[in-house]
């Protein structure tokens, strides 16, 4: 008797492992909540643009105020201040605007699309008129016509001319004006990744739980039960 004892307080009440499986399972569906992935459909609402361009925009000018507040800058900050400045003037250029993007006086095609802009003759001209005066298949008309579609200051094509205005890629000016922009992508998307992560968690709490649970319940309730019929075999 003492041994029948000690064997059904091993095996278990099997009421008791039907219940326990239950409550666990429960609880492992109450935390899935949180640990399961955003589903497709769960993901279609999160403005992933949105998110990068706060990121960056929050980025920029905290960089650039860490700059505005020295006494002194240095060429490389500078350009990059003057950068921040006008980036809106990037995204609508005037002529002018066109004009220095492609070197300015600094460049022959920038001279050649200043002299055409300050023609008397020209007062009425556009981007459409510049290439042609280039000669629409030219080299200089095809460069002149990339640069004026681009709305990004950030754009390769931008960050290189900045870099040859300030002696090119082996200049120390050149070098700092590249670090810059490296910290801040570097920047900008670790706060991309903070701001989706917290996108993410708003979205997880949202989801309705008791769904989960009562999946997670069943699954205990199916184990435990499946424990009680092996273990029933086993000792028939």
């Amino acid at each position: 008797m003492s041994v029948s004892a000690v064997q059904n307080y091993d095996n278990g009440n099997p009421l008791a492992r039907v219940i326990n499986g239950t409550l666990i399972g429960g609880v492992i569906g109450y935390g899935a909540k949180n640990a399961i992935g955003l589903q497709k459909a769960e993901k279609k609402d999160i403005d992933y643009r949105s998110i990068v361009n706060s990121s960056r925009k929050s980025v920029n000018q905290n960089k650039l105020y860490s700059f505005k507040i020295l006494k002194e800058q240095t060429p490389a900050q500078d350009e990059f201040i003057k950068m921040i400045e006008h980036k809106e003037n990037f995204k609508n250029p005037s002529l002018k605007d066109l004009a220095e993007r492609v070197g300015g006086e600094s460049t022959e095609l920038g001279k050649k699309v200043l002299n055409i802009i300050n023609d008397e003759k020209n007062k009425n001209i556009d981007v459409k008129d510049i290439i042609t005066a280039l000669g629409e298949d030219s080299k200089e008309a095809k460069e002149f016509k990339y640069a004026s579609r681009l709305n990004n200051c950030f754009s390769d094509y931008n960050i290189d001319r900045i870099v040859n205005k300030l002696g090119g890629n082996e200049s120390q000016a050149g070098k700092e004006f590249r670090r810059i922009i490296a910290e801040v992508d570097q920047q900008a998307s670790f706060e991309s990744r903070k701001l989706l992560e917290a996108m993410h968690d708003i979205i997880k709490g949202k989801r309705y739980t008791m769904p989960l649970v009562i999946a997670g319940a069943a699954a205990g309730f199916a184990v435990g039960f499946l424990q009680n019929v092996l273990l029933h075999k086993t000792e028939a």
